[in-house]
């Protein structure tokens, strides 16, 4: 890995490590009053330190980042390797973030029992349409039986952690990039985000074991 690289992994690393902290109340567990509500009507988070797994996925090129409570590892399905992550844990909130930093949330109410995706259009020429070479990077789970899996098409499949990081992954084609991300419930789309040639959006996947302890009363 050439020291360009290394440099730009760590700053990763520490970025996702403080977003993580941040946005999961794990710098100020003590804290009990939660926030008012912002202009837009979203919900505060008021979950304090609880034993949520949250998955981050950003571009330019594809990055996936988890904490250690619940992480990805490599299976293989017939022979293609995907990743899988660690069994039992549902998804209760979905944080999709576009390119002009608005963001859109899904709430355990609409995920409760249910099956979705996360579909992300990887595309090699950065414009406004996925043209040209191209993958389909797809985040599956089913809150009935607490599974969660991360797949391409690409015949370059999907997972490359590094080993000093092993819960940092990356897309192994560097010159792809994450151009539009949606959100399906049961095959119905109840998100999109355009991300823009610079590749510019986020999604944060809220998971855990136990709804009862992980969404906001």
């Amino acid at each position: 890995m050439k020291t360009g690289e290394k440099i730009q992994l760590v700053v990763i690393s520490v970025v996702l490590a403080l977003a993580l902290a941040i946005l999961y109340g794990r710098l100020y567990p003590s804290q009990t009053v939660a926030p008012a509500p912002d202009p837009t009507g979203m919900k505060p988070d008021k979950r304090g330190d609880t034993d949520d797994a949250p998955i981050i996925m950003a571009g330019g090129s594809i990055l996936i980042g988890t904490d250690s409570n619940g992480t990805f590892k490599r299976a293989d399905d017939g022979g293609r390797r995907y990743l899988k992550f660690d069994d039992g844990f549902k998804v209760f909130q979905i944080d999709l973030t576009n390119q002009e930093g608005y963001t859109k949330t899904i709430y355990a109410v609409d995920l409760l029992a249910k099956v979705g995706k996360v579909e992300i259009d990887h595309c090699m020429v950065p414009q406004d349409a996925c043209v040209g070479q191209k993958d389909t990077v797809i985040l599956k789970f089913d809150n009935g039986t607490g599974t969660i899996t991360l797949k391409n098409d690409h015949s370059k499949q999907i997972g490359k952690a590094n080993r000093v990081l092993p819960t940092l992954w990356r897309h192994k084609i560097d010159q792809f990039v994450m151009l539009a991300v949606r959100v399906k419930i049961e095959e119905t789309e109840v998100a999109a985000a355009a991300c823009g040639k610079s590749a510019d959006c986020d999604v944060v996947i809220h998971t855990c074991k136990n709804f009862a302890n992980c969404v906001p009363k």
